[in-house]
């Protein structure tokens, strides 16, 4: 592509994505039903129905629209979680860092647009997010100086879920008169967890620069969900954790850039992978 077709499709960015909520607008709520466990040990598939009210609930607040019914889906949405065993991380880091960037937009310190979400759906999101965060965020965790961030909980994306999910939900709690005192199951509170999570973030995106980026390399599906929460690290972190994200992001993107041809990725690739097989 040329310069001037790379610009336009940058520069009308703005439009299209406004042009995909409109689209949307007035819509009601369409829940993709829950799915039974796929073993015996399994919980209950619940991805893509959670998806189904998050997105519902973002169009709604972006349109500011349907803001009750928006507010209740995510506290029905919040209940499920709470009631049932879905707090493992297989099951809830999936859609958690679209609950903690719509408190952190529209909740009533919302940056963008306060007090389009309830004080009501904040608290049931945050109530959900510090049941996973107290038992799977610890202070232990984040060491960085030894590790150097490279031991890794579960696989890379998991990882990577985890523990953007556990900054976010420290960086909010922290202030907030009904989540900050609280203790995780390590004893820690929230303003500790934060400090920590935030310096090892730093840490890690330092550290993925230097040494060839991530582990699961160019993965069409797993990078998209390794990727997720680092946006919300960039656009609400402070200045010194944007700064590193961003530069992290950039690379890449431009690493994904030499490695496409029209929008598809080619490049090394084993012999049973996707790539090597031309699909």
């Amino acid at each position: 592509m040329t310069d001037d077709e790379l610009i336009t499709i940058r520069d009308g960015f703005d439009a299209r994505r406004d042009a995909a909520f409109e689209s949307e607008r007035g819509k009601p709520l369409v829940q993709i039903p829950k799915k039974p466990p796929q073993g015996p040990i399994r919980s209950p598939m619940v991805r893509q129905h959670t998806w189904s009210i998050v997105e519902f609930a973002t169009r709604c607040y972006w349109l500011n629209e349907q803001l009750a019914e928006a507010d209740d889906a995510l506290i029905e949405n919040a209940q499920t979680y709470l009631d049932g065993d879905y707090r493992n991380p297989i099951i809830f880091h999936w859609h958690s860092e679209m609950l903690l960037r719509l408190i952190d937009t529209y909740g009533p310190r919302g940056s963008i647009d306060p007090g389009r979400m309830s004080a009501a759906a904040e608290t049931k999101c945050l109530q959900v997010c510090w049941a996973y965060c107290k038992v799977f965020s610890r202070l232990s965790y984040a060491e960085h100086e030894k590790s150097l961030t490279w031991d890794i909980y579960d696989s890379e994306n998991h990882h990577s879920q985890r523990f953007s999910t556990a900054w976010h939900y420290a960086k909010l709690a922290r202030h907030h008169p009904d989540f900050r005192d609280l203790r995780y199951d390590d004893g820690g509170t929230a303003a500790e967890h934060f400090d920590a999570w935030n310096a090892y973030l730093k840490v890690y995106c330092q550290e993925r620069a230097r040494k060839g980026l991530f582990i699961e390399m160019h993965n069409d599906d797993y990078n998209t969900i390794l990727l997720k929460g680092l946006y919300n690290c960039y656009d609400f972190g402070d200045e010194a954790l944007r700064r590193r994200v961003g530069q992290l992001l950039d690379l890449y993107w431009a690493t994904w850039a030499q490695e496409q041809i029209d929008g598809v990725e080619r490049g090394a690739a084993g012999p049973g992978s996707t790539r090597a097989q031309g699909r």
